[in-house]
């Protein structure tokens, strides 16, 4: 509720600024999704969102050729995949996405990370298998553990379970 109210404001505030458009349309589309006879409770608490709206906007901003949007669309590409798939239920789409806008899944683990587990959870382990092994490694990026995890389960889905078991302990 809060980062709703928050944004509003924001754009009342200063309606030119373009970046309020992700996230207003990001909360939009979210709170579009619920159901109808819930809605009176968001209403109670000020929310009130539309997904269509919501989605059109956050896909203005991200085809926009505004500065803003053009400085933030690393942000855009993170987040437009995920309201696809998950929001909106396009998953072809949201993986289409990440590969029309060459987004670039070797040196940035974030679209990495998230281009594989959309992968991952469309049942599509080799596209996912191949993002983490093709990822660059060097000690300049964040060792975590979620690659470990994330090479893993696709292995196992291949019933590659030696590997699989390995990179899960």
């Amino acid at each position: 509720r809060r980062a709703f109210q928050l944004i509003k404001e924001n754009k009342k505030q200063f309606p030119a600024f373009t970046p309020n458009d992700l996230m207003d349309g990001s909360l939009q589309a979210v709170v579009g999704t619920i159901p109808n006879g819930y809605k009176w409770i968001a209403g109670l608490l000020g929310m009130r969102g539309s997904l269509t709206e919501g989605m059109k906007t956050v896909r203005g901003f991200v085809n926009s050729n505004d500065p803003w949007s053009k400085l933030l669309f690393n942000d855009a590409a993170f987040i437009y995949p995920y309201l696809l798939f998950y929001i909106e239920n396009k998953k072809e789409e949201a993986l289409a996405f990440t590969q029309q806008r060459k987004l670039d899944l070797v040196n940035n683990h974030l679209h990495a990370c998230m281009a594989a587990n959309l992968g991952l959870t469309n049942k599509q382990s080799d596209y996912s298998k191949n993002i983490i092994l093709n990822r660059n490694k060097s000690n300049d990026n964040l060792q975590t553990d979620i690659w470990d995890y994330e090479l893993g389960v696709p292995r196992l889905y291949q019933l590659e379970t030696q590997e699989g078991v390995k990179q899960l302990t």
